[in-house]
């Protein structure tokens, strides 16, 4: 019987922390939700060009305050992260699960299929470098 109550409680650990890949459709719904807050990890330059989702706060991944930008962010809270196409969305995802976020979604597809999920992406105005 302390078995199964050890593995369940390791099981609600790792559910508790985990981080899930989802397609554009399910990103966009989450979004559209609003019950967590959607973070972009591309360059500026790339937010130039294609815009941001709306509503989406912006962290640099490759920025040497993306660390510090990071711990600025609600462990509780769900979070919805996207990049061009996957990768910087799932390493920024790994690392916030490390960190005890509890709720972390990534995007693990291209930026074009969110486009064409209809997600609401409005112009950058922030930095271009």
């Amino acid at each position: 019987m302390k078995q199964i109550l050890l593995a369940a409680l390791l099981l609600s650990a790792t559910v508790a922390s985990a981080q899930t890949a989802v397609n554009a459709t399910e990103f966009a719904r989450l979004v559209a939700e609003g019950k967590g807050k959607t973070l972009d990890v591309r360059r500026p330059g790339e937010l130039t060009k294609s815009g941001i989702v709306s509503g989406a706060q912006h962290l640099d991944f490759t920025s040497p305050e993306f660390q510090q930008g990071l711990g600025t962010l609600d462990p509780k809270q769900p979070l919805y992260i996207y990049c061009h196409s996957g990768g910087r969305a799932k390493l920024t995802a790994e690392q916030l699960q490390q960190k005890g976020f509890a709720r972390v979604i990534y995007f693990d597809g291209m930026l074009s299929e969110l486009k064409d999920a209809k997600i609401q992406f409005v112009p950058w105005t922030g930095p271009s470098k």
